[in-house]
């Protein structure tokens, strides 16, 4: 679909009688299916003569025609006792939730839905299949398992060339499953040395070179069961004291039998192995270099600093790198997770020359690499990736490399409507075979990409239903805001949400761990209009809180914006809900930056909400019979409001009584500054200001806006109010030594009060005296990818404001973007607002 319609612009757009809330009077059932509007009312907006103003009984909302079914929405009950996660406010370690191994050993989580720890173990090992590109189960299905060592480097069996500068583990093999006489020849050669080394003071240099050949030259299988052994234990601690005496050669053929080994990271003596390579990596060459790099990343312990030099070091000898190579190292460097920018410039321009004798598995390990070191791609390297994927199926890549790939689009939000349809198509019939994790990541760069294909997510809900034992809590939540985001039901929707929420109450315990996936998880929920209350108690409750403070701190990541979006949506969706989120918990720290909307960012980053405003404005008679301003405080994007009285003429903001003034910028002099970048703005010096400049952010110092955004400080239209986050210069002038402590103290108090009023959420209108209208301008971001239907945030703030009273008039940018000038804006905004026929709209060409 074309971004522009050739047809006329009143298309049918609007339909779907949203009924009331209502809660499930069935326990047997947790959902119901709405029912569909029925053919008369259909028919009866048609597109010559579809009204845009809603009414409260013709609640009209962008519509999504591929979905025959919808689950009931508002509040509904689990039926499920939460009460330990309500009361529970100790800092012990959980039960399930991924505890600690005890005598000082190095910590694995472990989960139900995980078949493994973090290192590979000989029953582990013996699951998979040597002669497949990809681990598999031992069921008809042959799925896919994923695991954080070995799927990384399946893409080393792409070429034999690997051998020499990595670990290929497991080792590929020619012959059959049957063991060899070579091999047992060097096992038993290998367990002879093991014993003579046990009960000996001292391991000869031939010895342990001896027994390192070996050892590299043993089956995967009888090199794993030596991790614990304690004549393997032996060999490495004298690696340890004798690490001094190591040369190179010694070095690296150690490093790489603890590798695959999978010796374990805490092992002390790996640290004095690693001191030695920093001391040792400048006599190396580009295939040892990487064969260490290699060989430490196997091992599991990270070596940045080591890493950083050899990368380094690589740099110079860029252009020398064969096309192994330049995989390889990009691969070890999304590992390390970070390297110098003109070293990722050079890879990109050296990966472009190569992408076409790349194959799949190696392209999904570059850019797996890429996107771990937060590196951007060029457009020329992105438009020749697209271009080498159209050329060939994607039927035999390994998920995970899949997933490498759309990472990178997603990364560089670049949508391309041939490309994801072809790779909708393609990987909609083998999700099955995909890890659970997978699905996710490809769901979520649809959504993030607002690409909507409905196969994909009918299948990735078929599979999710089948499978969410599998699903760890990052996976829920990232599916569920997919499916928010991009204002989804899938056919089987009852039973698909009723199986992600009773997911989300079984995962409560490591939701303690991560609680902003929780609260993430509920929120795109309420983008559909669904809330289960016992995970809302859990969410709302003390205990909960505590977490996420406990999660802030040690994260950096503050969840209050979504909370509070939570809570709002909560409020004026379900009214009978009764816990809501404690004021404290918000207030007990400064805001963070972008916590409110902000009107200037709106009109810079939205021409056509500028251009509807001047033409409402020039059509109403001036900017005082208008209001721009967020007449819902947990949404960011900006609203035109106009107020009607009975006989359709406006009523000027100035003399209405109808609402009282909120703390709105003044749209009209932001829209004069945006016009005129040369005027001058004088920003008053107050506390904001004062905390932004000095860093000093307590609010026994000073106070942040609630914004958090450094900006001028507005009154009010029409009212004289001081502000009471400033103190006078009288007041100064008379608080002195421990007075002034007190008065701020009292004055903060205060400034929490006034600061919580922005986050209250206005009741829904009861005086009818007079039309309330809401004017949305909708972008091209706000909708599906080339399509018509709003984004789940969107939908559900156009939700909440009818449910407050308010009455909606859409413009969406595919019918403003066919108006030419001044004269046919203005009648197109007046048969809108007025509910005139809009047949002969478009008349003038």
């Amino acid at each position: 679909m074309s971004w522009r319609h050739s047809h006329c612009v009143a298309v049918r757009m609007l339909f779907d009688l949203s009924p009331s809330v209502k809660i499930r009077s069935s326990q047997k059932r947790l959902f119901q299916c709405w029912r569909h509007c029925d053919a008369g009312q259909d028919s009866a907006q048609s597109s010559s003569s579809l009204k845009y103003r809603s009414t409260n009984n013709e609640k009209q909302v962008f519509a999504d025609k591929t979905n025959s079914s919808k689950v009931a929405t508002g509040l509904f009950h689990l039926r499920v006792d939460v009460s330990k996660f309500l009361i529970n406010e100790t800092n012990e370690p959980l039960t399930n939730g991924g505890a600690l191994q005890g005598n000082g050993k190095e910590t694995i989580k472990k989960h139900p839905y995980i078949q493994h720890g973090k290192h590979l173990d000989p029953v582990v090992f013996n699951q998979l299949s040597q002669d497949c590109t990809s681990l598999r189960h031992k069921d008809s299905e042959e799925r896919e398992t994923f695991h954080p060592k070995f799927t990384p480097r399946i893409f080393y069996r792409e070429s034999v060339e690997y051998a020499d500068s990595a670990v290929v583990f497991p080792q590929v093999r020619n012959k059959s499953y049957g063991i060899s006489e070579e091999d047992c020849q060097f096992e038993r050669e290998s367990e002879n040395l093991l014993n003579d080394i046990l009960f000996s003071d001292e391991i000869e240099d031939g010895v342990m070179l001896q027994l390192l050949d070996s050892l590299n030259r043993c089956r995967d299988e009888f090199m794993l069961g030596l991790a614990e052994d304690e004549r393997f234990l032996r060999l490495v601690e004298h690696l340890g004291h004798h690490c001094a005496d190591l040369e190179s050669k010694t070095l690296v053929k150690a490093l790489v039998v603890f590798a695959r080994a999978q010796i374990r990271t805490s092992n002390p003596v790996l640290r004095i192995l690693e001191t030695k390579c920093e001391e040792q990596w400048v006599r190396w060459d580009v295939k040892t270099s990487l064969l260490v790099c290699d060989a430490w990343r196997l091992i599991g312990l990270p070596v940045r600093h080591l890493n950083s030099k050899i990368f380094n070091q690589m740099e110079k000898q860029l252009h020398q790198l064969t096309k192994q190579q330049i995989v390889q190292v990009t691969y070890l460097i999304g590992e390390n997770r970070h390297a110098k920018t003109s070293l990722l410039n050079g890879l990109q321009d050296l990966v472009l020359e190569n992408i076409a004798s790349l194959s799949y598995l190696e392209l999904g390990a570059i850019c797996q690499g890429f996107f771990k070191s937060k590196t951007n791609l060029k457009p020329g390297l992105v438009g020749a990736l697209v271009r080498r994927i159209q050329s060939k199926p994607l039927d035999d890549i390994n998920s995970y490399y899949l997933v490498g790939i759309l990472k990178v689009f997603r990364q560089a939000y670049f949508g391309h409507s041939n490309l994801f349809d072809q790779i909708g198509d393609q990987v909609s019939g083998r999700l099955q075979t995909f890890p659970v994790s997978s699905i996710m990541h490809i769901l979520l760069t649809y959504a993030t990409l607002h690409l909507h294909h409905a196969d994909l997510l009918e299948a990735g809900a078929r599979e999710l239903i089948l499978r969410s034992n599998e699903c760890r809590c990052k996976d829920l939540s990232k599916v569920l805001w997919s499916f928010g985001t991009l204002n989804y039901l899938p056919q089987d929707s009852e039973r698909f949400f009723r199986t992600l929420t009773s997911r989300m109450v079984d995962l409560l315990d490591e939701y303690n761990h991560f609680p902003i996936f929780l609260v993430s998880g509920l929120l795109s929920l309420a983008y559909l209009n669904i809330y289960p209350a016992e995970l809302l108690d859990v969410v709302f409750s003390p205990s909960f809180l505590l977490r996420m403070e406990e999660f802030t701190k040690r994260s950096s990541i503050d969840p209050r914006r979504d909370l509070f979006a939570l809570h709002a949506s909560t409020q004026i969706d379900c009214p009978e809900y009764g816990h809501h989120l404690n004021k404290e918990f918000m207030l007990n720290r400064p805001l963070p930056p972008g916590m409110f909307g902000s009107l200037h960012a709106e009109l810079t980053s939205h021409p056509l909400l500028r251009a509807v405003y001047s033409t409402l404005a020039s059509l109403l008679g001036g900017e005082q019979n208008l209001r721009m301003s967020f007449i819902m405080p947990h949404m960011k994007t900006a609203d035109i409001e106009v107020h009607l009285d009975s006989s359709d003429r406006p009523v000027p903001f100035g003399t209405s009584e109808l609402q009282p003034a909120t703390d709105s910028l003044s749209s009209s002099k932001l829209l004069m500054d945006k016009m005129d970048p040369t005027r001058e703005q004088n920003v008053p010096l107050d506390f904001s200001l004062i905390a932004n400049l000095s860093g000093e952010t307590s609010l026994d110092k000073c106070r942040n806006t609630p914004t958090g955004i450094r900006t001028a400080s507005v009154k009010p239209a029409g009212k004289e109010t001081a502000p009471i986050d400033n103190v006078s210069s009288a007041e100064n002038t008379s608080v002195s030594g421990s007075n002034f402590k007190e008065s701020l103290t009292s004055k903060t108090k205060a400034t929490r009060s006034a600061d919580w009023s922005r986050f209250e959420v206005p009741e829904p209108i009861t005086d009818e005296s007079a039309t309330r209208l809401a004017v949305l301008v909708w972008s091209r971001n706000h909708f599906h990818f080339n399509g018509t239907t709003l984004l789940g945030l969107h939908s559900m703030k156009r939700r909440h404001l009818m449910k407050l009273g308010y009455q909606i008039v859409d413009i969406p940018f595919f019918e403003w973007d066919r108006l030419t000038g001044n004269r046919q804006r203005e009648r197109y905004i007046q048969q809108k607002i007025f509910m005139k026929n809009m047949s002969n709209v478009f008349k003038q060409k």
